[in-house]
């Protein structure tokens, strides 16, 4: 029993000294706690080793209309190095701040440090040139205040503001309808380009509006439609599209569209009668009142056309080569006019050829030098063979002379003109009927475009 007791005696005191110790650790922590904490030196706070980021800039990325005297304004998300920054008064193109144009030339700024040392402003040595691309790069040297530089360079764009004193006041970017008045007997439809500057040249791009409608009026308003389809070519090559709208009337016989016989007659009712020097006097109307607002026109203008539109493409420059820089002719009812009296012992009277040009006109034809120095592009489709225009001259067998079929006739036609040493290319679309396809209209504009 002694023994037992002893044992917990032991036990007891073990005890009593493990509490007594940790209550000693306790009061000890507590002391220590109640100690007053004081300022550590700045040296001892550990170093910032975050990379300092771009916030924003001004002008934004891809913004456009910027003014040409704008500053650059860049934000960071803390503060910065002066040191770092190429701080100047004067401009200089040795900083981490560049600024180019897009075709390479480099625009020197002067660089200041505003608001808390956050905010770095790029001022342009020179004023920035209108409808011009900008590139701004930041370099990887600039640094916070702690010595941390960028991570990556950082670089943006912006185009500047249209110079509005280089566009022409004149309606443009729209289809304009001009209605007939005093000596202009047509109407005609017209697109000018909002792309075209007072600096630059323009061609006309002439293509008669040809719907098989009689009433006039009916007739305007379709002629909107064939204008309309070369607005985006009109942008792009800032071409000045002219739609004159010709008449009709084959209840008479006549067709100004194509320019037929009738058409050269000076019997001919006068709303008929030389469709085409009516359109030569819209020509000059139009470009008298562009040069008035402001716009350079060329003298030559381009023609092209397909079906009646082609008729009227191939004849009106043969009689007005002069006035033609080149022109392009589809289909043309399957056949064309050639500047020829005969051909194969068979005499070619107009719209077939000119042996009777002189007493329709009471003058001769004397433009064939003019004429072979014009660039022809003919075209139709291969399976374009049921839309054949003939009347009581030249009847299917008058122009059977060229061959059996359209595609075959325009194609012979054009062989015979290359003998003739007349500037002239031929294509024959495949598996396309009577269409003027988009292959067809691109590749005209194509043709145009290289003799600008």
């Amino acid at each position: 029993m002694n023994t037992l007791y002893n044992n917990n005696l032991i036990n007891f005191f073990a005890i009593y000294f493990v509490f007594c110790a940790l209550l000693f650790s306790a009061c000890s922590d507590s002391k220590d706690s109640n100690k007053e904490i004081l300022p550590t030196d700045e040296k001892n706070i550990p170093d910032d080793l975050i990379a300092p980021r771009v916030l924003s800039v001004f002008p934004s990325d891809y913004s456009t209309g910027i003014d040409e005297n704008t500053n650059i304004v860049i934000e960071f998300d803390e503060e910065m190095d002066i040191d770092s920054l190429g701080i100047s008064e004067i401009a200089t193109t040795n900083s981490p701040f560049t600024l180019q144009d897009i075709y390479g030339t480099v625009v020197g700024v002067t660089v200041s440090l505003e608001e808390n040392n956050k905010f770095v402003q790029l001022n342009p040595s020179s004023v920035l040139l209108y409808e011009t691309e900008y590139l701004v790069n930041i370099s990887t040297d600039v640094k916070d205040i702690n010595g941390n530089e960028l991570i990556e360079e950082y670089n943006w764009r912006f185009t500047t503001r249209i110079n509005e004193a280089d566009y022409p006041e004149y309606p443009s970017g729209e289809t304009i309808l001009q209605q007939s008045e005093g000596t202009i007997f047509y109407n005609y439809w017209s697109y000018v380009p909002k792309s075209l500057k007072k600096s630059e040249h323009a061609y006309f791009l002439l293509d008669i509006s040809h719907p098989q409608l009689e009433d006039y009026n009916e007739l305007t308003a379709q002629a909107k439609g064939n204008c309309n389809q070369y607005s985006n070519i009109a942008e792009e090559k800032k071409y000045i599209i002219l739609t004159p709208v010709i008449p009709r009337n084959f209840t008479k016989g006549y067709y100004p569209q194509g320019i037929n016989e009738y058409s050269l007659k000076s019997s001919t009712p006068d709303f008929y009668y030389r469709p085409d020097l009516k359109v030569n006097k819209i020509i000059e109307n139009f470009r008298s009142r562009l040069e008035d607002a402001g716009y350079s026109i060329y003298d030559k203008i381009f023609v092209c056309g397909f079906s009646a539109g082609g008729m009227w493409a191939n004849r009106y420059s043969v009689l007005h080569p002069d006035k033609v820089k080149a022109v392009a002719i589809g289909q043309a009812g399957g056949w064309l006019t050639i500047p020829n009296n005969s051909y194969d012992g068979r005499l070619f009277n107009w719209p077939l050829g000119i042996n009777n040009f002189p007493l329709l006109t009471g003058e001769d034809y004397n433009k064939f030098n003019l004429l072979t120095n014009v660039p022809m592009f003919i075209f139709i489709g291969d399976k374009d063979v049921s839309n054949t225009y003939t009347s009581n001259y030249p009847n299917s067998e008058d122009i059977a002379i060229w061959g059996s079929s359209d595609p075959e006739r325009l194609e012979n036609q054009y062989q015979f003109l290359k003998t003739q040493d007349y500037n002239v290319l031929f294509k024959l679309y495949p598996n396309v009927g009577h269409y003027y396809s988009s292959q067809m209209k691109k590749d005209v504009i194509n043709f145009l475009h290289s003799y600008e």
